[in-house]
């Protein structure tokens, strides 16, 4: 009998065909086992398939969508990448212009109030270009490390991905192997010496 075939749950026997201390010879009926524990041992093993089943089958989801999203970081590593520069000229333009602007317009008014109002809103955008110029900076330099190793990164991200997909496969074969060999070896219950 192959290894764990013969457990706890299958003590319950119709009929031994040996006694203690008995000389055995190869193809000499052992023992019967009753129906009842052959169906039991066997319900067993197929719960044990079919849990192994739904395991490989959640490995799969999860590879493919940590696939998945190593494959969208990459790209968008990429992406941020050649666009990095233009992202950060943009930026700074776009905050320059707000300062030029309101320059023009505190030269260009005569009114009081209005200069007094610009003014504030002038040092608002000053502060901008300096805080906004930082960050652009921050966030350019993030763009082109990712950039630089996207390759390494990517790498990071998808080593080892398989591997509890592989184990759970290893599992279900496993078991699948034990089920076989417990229906070759039991069959009809009645187990023979080797």
């Amino acid at each position: 009998i192959g290894s764990g075939l013969v457990g706890s749950e299958m003590c319950i026997r119709d009929r031994v065909y040996i006694a203690p201390g008995q000389t055995v010879e190869e193809g000499d009926q052992l023992l019967k086992i009753t129906d009842a524990s052959i169906q039991e041992y066997r319900e067993q093993l197929e719960a044990a398939v079919a849990s192994a089943e739904l395991l490989v089958s959640k490995e799969e989801i999860n590879v493919e969508t940590k696939q998945a999203e190593a494959d969208y970081t990459y790209q968008m590593y990429l992406a941020e990448g050649e666009t990095a520069e233009e992202t950060y000229q943009a930026t700074i333009t776009s905050l320059e212009e707000a300062v030029t602007e309101l320059e023009e317009e505190i030269a260009d008014t005569d009114d009081e109030d209005e200069l007094e109002a610009l003014e504030a809103e002038l040092k608002i955008a000053q502060n901008n270009l300096t805080t906004g110029t930082i960050e652009a900076e921050q966030v350019y330099e993030n763009a082109m490390t990712n950039y630089k190793y996207a390759d390494q990164l990517y790498q990071i991200d998808t080593d080892g991905l398989e591997d509890d997909l592989n184990e759970a496969k290893d599992t279900l074969t496993e078991c699948e192997e034990n089920l076989a060999e417990f229906e070759e070896q039991i069959g009809d219950g009645i187990i023979f010496s080797g």
